[in-house]
């Protein structure tokens, strides 16, 4: 199920998505069937849901967050081609090592992964790295699949490379990062980027699919600025085309450092200049983010995330190598150790204190699409609201 109208009438592998706005809504006949719960983002949002039309957890319903207690995210490729402002590999003056994670080594870390946490159905192959510039990624998929594990990969596709063994290899979910169709627009928020070559590896992927007939599912995220709303339309139409998921999605600013430091009064013009372009105004956000922050942080309670030295860093968000790196080797550590060494965190400490934390996860969804809907009106002349 999901409130994004984009999913009406689709279906995931073999699936049928119901596009509803509560779990009352959904078109149950007789016996109501029991419901896993697998959003890693809004499980909290779903589970008082459930519990508020008569369901009882563990007897009709079980969030995968409550079987696995951890969330973990791999980072195989320490690389980025593009150089975006809105994010660290475009803003952050100190970049860490790059590199890439040997299959080797990427084995050994997904089996002391299931050894600590065997309910893990899925990870993410991905953080400020693009895991299709991984030289030897069919053979990082084959071993995901070996061990029954999900992955999920994330790119921004302006890259040259044969992606027939990818698809081949089988990977479960494609997110694919873009924020434009012209190259004018496009060009201004992936920096470094050629939409052309997207819009080809798009065709490429469809026919390569088709071929093979993979499971693999596209999600297009559409990265929503002020300045590439005209944009908006086209991309929509290409994924309908092509049968791809389109994903309109608020573009943020990261990383939580830099936020951090605008919040405190310290930025550059760049930095200025990439927030003014920001579809939410980030001041407005960054008030209501305040106003209902929770003591509570998914990110720092909930998520592991290595780096491609197998590395561990805070969470998502964080990026200065510096500062936010909590253990020096994930396979010489634990996950209740990983949790315990972010405390006393000083990017953590003051993440919280502005509550940056409900910015960039648990921000009321209600808000922004009313922000969203009232500013693409307002650009596009559109009154149809869109689904965010």
């Amino acid at each position: 199920m999901d409130r994004d109208k984009n999913y009406q009438g689709t279906s995931l592998y073999d699936l049928p998505v119901h596009v509803c706005s509560s779990i009352a809504d959904l078109p149950w006949e007789g016996e109501r069937p029991y419901i896993v719960c697998a959003s890693s983002n809004h499980w909290l949002e779903l589970e008082r849901e459930h519990l508020k039309a008569g369901y009882e957890k563990w007897v009709d319903f079980v969030s995968t967050n409550d079987l696995s207690r951890y969330n973990y995210q791999i980072d195989i490729m320490g690389v980025c081609n593009l150089r975006c402002p809105s994010c660290p590999r475009g803003n952050y003056e100190s970049q860490p090592s790059s590199g890439s994670m040997s299959p080797e080594t990427f084995e050994a870390i997904v089996d002391h992964v299931l050894s600590e946490s065997p309910a893990t159905a899925q990870i993410a192959l991905y953080n400020w790295g693009d895991p299709l510039l991984h030289p030897k990624l069919p053979e990082i998929l084959e071993i995901m699949r070996s061990k029954g594990v999900f992955s999920i990969l994330s790119s921004n596709l302006s890259i040259d490379r044969d992606l027939e063994p990818v698809v081949r290899a089988k990977p479960g979910w494609l997110r694919v990062s873009l924020s434009g169709y012209h190259q004018q627009t496009y060009g201004r928020t992936h920096r470094r980027g050629q939409i052309d070559l997207v819009k080809s590896n798009l065709y490429r992927l469809r026919y390569l699919i088709d071929k093979y007939r993979s499971d693999l599912v596209v999600e297009v995220n559409y990265h929503m600025y002020k300045s590439n709303l005209d944009d908006y339309e086209d991309m929509n139409r290409l994924c309908q085309e092509l049968g791809f998921l389109f994903d309109p999605i608020v573009a943020f600013f990261m990383p939580v450092e830099k936020l951090l430091d605008y919040v405190e009064g310290i930025s550059n013009e760049e930095t200025k200049s990439t927030i003014s372009n920001l579809l939410l105004p980030i001041e407005d956000v960054l008030k209501i983010a305040h106003n209902v922050q929770r003591d509570q942080c998914n990110l720092y309670s909930k998520q592991i995330i290595i780096n491609w030295d197998s590395s561990v860093s805070i969470c998502c968000v964080t990026f200065d190598p510096d500062k936010s790196i909590v253990h020096p080797n994930f396979l010489e550590a634990t996950p209740d150790g990983i949790i315990a060494a972010k405390a006393g965190n000083t990017i953590c400490d003051g993440c919280m204190k502005h509550g940056l934390h409900e910015y960039y996860w648990n921000l009321d969804p209600q808000r922004a699409r009313e922000v969203v809907n009232r500013e693409i009106q307002s650009t596009v002349g559109s009154t149809e609201k869109i689904a965010v």
